[in-house]
């Protein structure tokens, strides 16, 4: 069967060797196709600290394209600060960001060799765009060498589902190289 609710729960060990619970996540998968593929998921990040558990935020993923071995090809992440939940019906409180992301060139190990992420405010103006690439990825999904260029902007229109090939990046701003070897990280930054 497929998981349709997940919850994953993160405990601390105070000093006296009790565990504190300090944070609960809650990913709810809807719209399950025949392949068990979740066009959306309703994730609720939750911190808790004194007994008291507040919601940090809420994020609606709606994924819209799947590769052969049902990895998302074209994705929509819109995070919320917050929701109201009607029965099985969830609303976004106020839009506190949205993301259009493109991944290609999957590993067998689940890794985007190149992913395009653009990054929109709440009043839909882009914040950043950023380009993934990721290269040397062992069997394992170890990524060797990741470089990230952020760019200023984007063609890419807010409502846009189109595949990666109609997303132009524009004004680079930095480009960042991280080269990870067995045991330790280095990170190099080019402006």
């Amino acid at each position: 069967g497929n998981a349709l609710k997940q919850e994953t729960k993160t405990y601390r060990i105070d000093g006296t060797g009790t565990e504190q619970l300090t944070s609960r996540r809650v990913v709810i998968n809807e719209t399950i196709n025949n392949r068990g593929d979740a066009a959306v998921q309703r994730i609720m990040n939750y911190h808790i600290e004194g007994g008291v558990e507040t919601l940090t935020n809420y994020q609606v993923l709606t994924n819209r394209d799947f590769d052969a071995s049902h990895n998302i090809a074209n994705e929509n992440i819109k995070t919320y600060d917050g929701f109201t939940q009607t029965g099985d019906i969830y609303t976004g409180a106020r839009l506190l960001d949205e993301q259009e992301i493109r991944s290609s060139g999957y590993t067998s190990s689940g890794v985007a060799a190149q992913q395009i992420i653009v990054t929109y405010s709440e009043d839909r103006s882009i914040v950043e765009a950023k380009k993934i690439t990721n290269r040397d990825i062992d069997a394992r999904g170890n990524v060797g060498i990741t470089e990230i260029e952020t760019y200023a902007g984007s063609s890419l229109a807010v409502d846009d589902a189109t595949d990666m090939s109609g997303i132009t990046l524009t004004d680079a701003i930095d480009r960042q190289t991280i080269v990870t070897e067995i045991g330790r990280a280095s990170c190099r930054e080019k402006g």
